[in-house]
């Protein structure tokens, strides 16, 4: 692994020979909702509006203009030699992942594209679509018709703020791929990559409006409060032991479609294989590489913030360490 950084842009490298490609994971500091950036990915199970819904819609505005520059068309991928872009929260974390062919050019010119779209001042037009199609519709909890919500500008202005703040603050990527080290000069292409990034300036006439912000009503699911990767080995071993159950990542926890009283009798009965199965389907690794493979997976499904994913390579994490992390969640 190597790591360095060029002012507020981190950069992280670390080897993995699981396939012959490379995965990119950026992620920004953001406050937003994990259900509604959920509504907008069409993958929500609740009709809310809860508070960070404006900065749900704009990091997704944002993450729609990476994935048509990245991979919008034939001439993009030519480009760019992006496969495909995905994005998802985690705390407090906004982060997009991508597939690009496994090559210090092809990661610098794509991650380069990236930045490049790092003007969220631009993207009200998007940003007000995403809005207006995650507005809950109909009837609210005492059957009264619910209230049009209009786009706030002013919201948008303190949304794209707070955006631009956190661009400033630190921008997080983590390549994870079958990458030769000792060929990439990572002060070279951060000397490269941060000339990149757009100079933004905060918006005047920025206000936050809460009145119209509905809660999300989750009684009839379990939550359980797990983040980054933990969430993907716990939905992954959950799964394949109930294939059936729906279950969502909102970020902060992972939301289930049975009630509390159904997932703790389920829990019980699914603590007895964990053992079993984490042997199964990690134990075959040499530890040595275990950490660096788990890394690539979860980074994938852009759940896990660039920290996260960093801290299972430094911290050498092993499958003992899975299967406590599964039985504690359980």
């Amino acid at each position: 692994m190597i790591t360095d950084n060029n002012k507020n842009l981190h950069l992280t490298i670390i080897n993995s020979n699981i396939t012959n490609d490379a995965v990119v994971n950026i992620s920004l500091d953001s406050k937003l909702s994990g259900c509604t950036l959920n509504k907008l990915k069409g993958v929500c199970m609740c009709n809310s509006l809860p508070n960070g819904s404006e900065e749900s819609c704009l990091f997704y505005a944002f993450f729609l203009v990476v994935q048509k520059a990245l991979c919008g068309d034939l001439l993009a991928v030519s480009k760019s030699k992006v496969s495909s872009v995905s994005c998802g929260s985690s705390d407090d974390s906004f982060n997009i992942s991508y597939h690009v062919k496994a090559n210090g050019s092809a990661i610098r010119k794509s991650l380069g594209i990236v930045l490049k779209c790092m003007q969220p001042a631009k993207l009200f037009s998007i940003y007000s679509d995403c809005f207006k199609s995650v507005v809950p519709k109909g009837l609210d909890e005492n059957c009264e018709k619910l209230e049009k919500i209009p786009v706030d500008k002013n919201h948008f202005n303190f949304v794209v703020n707070h955006m631009v703040k956190s661009i400033k603050s630190k921008i997080n990527c983590v390549v994870i791929g079958k990458l030769k080290l000792d060929n990439i000069n990572i002060k070279e292409m951060l000397n490269v990559l941060i000339k990149k990034v757009p100079v933004n300036s905060e918006l005047k006439e920025a206000s936050e409006s809460k009145s119209h912000h509905i809660n999300c009503n989750h009684e009839n699911f379990t939550e359980v409060k797990v983040s980054g990767w933990e969430s993907q080995v716990l939905t992954g071993y959950i799964n394949s032991k109930k294939p059936g159950l729906v279950i969502t990542n909102c970020g902060k926890n992972l939301l289930i479609n049975i009630n509390k009283s159904q997932f703790d009798t389920l829990s019980a009965k699914l603590k007895q294989g964990v053992s079993d199965y984490i042997s199964q389907k990690y134990g075959k690794f040499d530890e040595k590489i275990l950490p660096s493979i788990l890394c690539y997976v979860v980074a994938n499904e852009s759940i896990a913030d660039s920290d996260n994913l960093i801290s299972l390579v430094k911290k050498n994490t092993k499958v003992s360490d899975i299967v406590t992390s599964i039985k504690k969640l359980l």
